[in-house]
């Protein structure tokens, strides 16, 4: 749950840490958990001045999951 939440709000662009953290309530030991495991799936992208991004992949993925109703 905690991980299409992330997706979701990086659907609408690049987040900081920070936001991911704030919009998850997650601690940050769990949420560096969270990131690093969606960064191995490939969904989202390296941190880039200190902004995360979906992938194409990832931004693939969300559509889809939101058009089936996930």
């Amino acid at each position: 749950m905690q991980r299409a939440r992330m997706l979701a709000m990086l659907l609408g662009g690049p987040g900081t840490y920070q936001s991911l953290q704030s919009a998850t309530g997650l601690r940050p030991g769990p949420l560096y958990h969270h990131i690093h495991e969606l960064r191995l799936a490939g969904l989202i992208a390296p941190k880039v001045r200190n902004n995360y991004e979906l992938t194409p992949l990832g931004l693939r993925a969300v559509v889809i999951a939101a058009a089936l109703g996930a």
